[in-house]
């Protein structure tokens, strides 16, 4: 059996690690979009009012984004395996507590609880991914970037280059909102206007997620032959038009005509932006001299991150408060809905000018051979161990 260079465990444990690892990301995803399908039934369980009905989903991201530095550095200095287990179980437990919540305060309480063990899991998860295959690391966080994954952590001295890049790359923060708004809404419309139950919304949703799946590897392979700029300004343009679309979609004859092709677009839209940007920037350490690598991928992870939460946080909290003013708190009215499709029609286009502008030139770097790559890293690595 061969061996992972990294750690020095066989291939088999490697790559059994990498996939605990990618799964701790993948409930971050359902940890966000699986509450927002059962919370009308939530609301009426726990007796919440429309405009409270979004903490289910913030309380969660806005500690998530907080906390991801601080879970870096904390990763940085005690270890990465301690507080792996330690974040993986306090996510774990927050979500059986989650079930038997007695009112609203309680279940915020415990989800932002789950935000903060999240926001520890992550950096350490990457950490020891980097760690498992220094040799393909450049190929392992494509992977872990189609699910999402992205590195986060702390450096000291690599702080402003990828500062720069990651408000350079601004209109991207808006993908995770839009993804979060589109599950958010279209599963109060689906529910509330249209009366359908919540098994009947989930699947309704379906193809927005099998959309996003697939076009996150498509862009992942056009990513290095085009432009972040067209990409991620193209994608802009398909949020907007899904979001014209969904701002149609009143009654339930309207979903494969109007709902349908919304998801389908909105979600090309969203996932080629996402991955595009992520893969960009986890590379642009590497071809930067005296730069180290490890330190700058991290901090610029874990801003870009941090930023991915709190935008969603706020947008969704926009977007609901649009809704709400429109819908004079009735939640079976359309109109509220409407009137939040049409602010994310016009932050989309914002957004599209916005990447266009800021992103003017900035291309991709040139592939980098597997060698290349892999001494990059090592040297990092060196650099890193050797740093008091």
């Amino acid at each position: 059996m061969s061996s992972s260079k990294g750690l020095g465990v066989s291939s088999l444990r490697a790559y059994t690690l990498l996939l605990l690892f990618s799964t701790a990301q993948l409930l971050d995803i359902v940890n966000v979009t699986a509450p927002v399908i059962a919370l009308p039934d939530i609301a009426n369980d726990l007796g919440l009012v429309a405009a409270e009905g979004q903490w289910v989903v913030n309380a969660y991201t806005l500690t998530f984004g907080a906390f991801l530095l601080t879970g870096g550095r904390f990763s940085a200095v005690y270890g990465p395996k301690a507080l792996f287990i330690t974040g993986f179980t306090v996510v774990g437990l927050g979500s059986i507590i989650n079930g038997f919540a007695v009112n609203g305060p309680m279940l915020f309480v415990i989800r932002a609880l789950q935000g903060i063990g999240a926001a520890i899991t992550i950096p350490s998860a990457i950490t020891m991914i980097v760690l498992l295959f220094p040799n393909r690391a450049s190929t392992l966080l494509f992977v872990f970037a189609v699910t999402e994954g992205n590195v986060k952590g702390w450096a000291s001295k690599q702080v402003l280059p990828p500062l720069i890049i990651s408000i350079l790359l601004l209109p991207v923060f808006g993908e995770y909102a839009y993804m979060n708004v589109n599950v958010f809404q279209m599963s109060e419309v689906f529910q509330q206007v249209w009366k359908v139950s919540p098994i009947n919304a989930a699947v309704r949703i379906i193809p927005f997620g099998l959309t996003g799946l697939v076009t996150t590897f498509v862009a992942g392979a056009i990513t290095p032959y085009v432009s972040p700029r067209w990409i991620l300004s193209g994608g802009q343009l398909l949020v907007l038009g899904g979001a014209v679309l969904l701002a149609f979609a009143e009654t339930k004859d309207k979903y494969w005509p109007i709902v349908f092709p919304g998801f389908i677009i909105g979600a090309c839209g969203i996932a080629s932006g996402f991955v595009s940007a992520n893969i960009a920037m986890l590379r642009t350490p590497m071809f930067k001299p005296g730069v180290n690598y490890l330190e700058s991928t991290a901090l610029l992870g874990a801003i870009f991150n941090a930023n991915l939460q709190i935008g969603s946080s706020v947008g969704l909290a926009i977007v609901t408060a649009i809704t709400t003013k429109a819908n004079h708190g009735d939640p079976s009215d359309f109109r509220g809905y409407r009137a939040g499709w049409w602010f994310i029609v016009g932050l989309a286009a914002f957004e599209a000018i916005l990447a266009a502008i800021s992103l003017r030139g900035n291309r991709i770097p040139p592939e980098q051979t597997e060698s290349e790559g892999a001494d990059t890293i090592d040297a990092a690595r060196e650099k890193s161990s050797a740093s008091p």
